[in-house]
């Protein structure tokens, strides 16, 4: 018999060892007030946090420029909510396609130049 556990608020049941089921994370049990002092001491963290705000400043700003009422849980259907997922997605990999070669184009202009009089000397030593 298979072993399987029911996640009520999934509605399912799930076998052990079934890989096709992401199980969600346990919830951490680090307390509350360690990840806050952690995220205003870390100099990463917190300037991860200024940018997050700022970047939600902007977005919003921007939605309530272009849409009727502020985003809510009536704004959209499920299906046309993952639609906008997928175009935002879609956007979200072309940045990181166009980073991707902009990366590799700055390693190629910033490749070390080869030591010329070493690889005509190495060229003399084959010829010998």
């Amino acid at each position: 018999m298979v072993n399987s556990t029911y996640y009520g608020d999934k509605g399912v049941y799930f076998e052990e060892g079934d890989a096709r089921y992401n199980v969600p994370k346990q919830e951490p049990k680090v307390p509350e007030e360690d990840i806050t002092r952690t995220i205003q001491t870390n100099s990463i963290y917190s300037k991860a946090k200024e940018v997050i705000l700022n970047a939600q400043r902007r977005q919003v700003a921007y939605g309530l420029e272009k849409y009727p009422e502020p985003l809510n849980a009536n704004t959209w259907s499920t299906v046309e909510t993952i639609d906008h997922i997928i175009d935002e997605s879609i956007d979200k990999l072309h940045y990181l396609v166009m980073l991707r070669e902009r990366l590799l184009m700055d390693a190629e202009v910033h490749r070390p130049v080869p030591d010329l009089k070493k690889l005509m000397e190495e060229a003399r030593k084959e010829e010998e």
